[in-house]
């Protein structure tokens, strides 16, 4: 969407240096210790 092209770059600016992998497998950890106790 051309609304969000501005955006973007500086959202890729701002977290390129992010762990992405790293989040991930944190909430991964986190699903699989706590994701069963989660109630709708």
């Amino acid at each position: 969407m051309e609304i969000f092209q501005n955006y973007g770059m500086y959202y890729n600016a701002f977290y390129k240096d992010k762990n992405y992998p790293a989040e991930v497998r944190q909430v991964d950890s986190l699903l699989r210790k706590y994701g069963n106790e989660v109630k709708p």
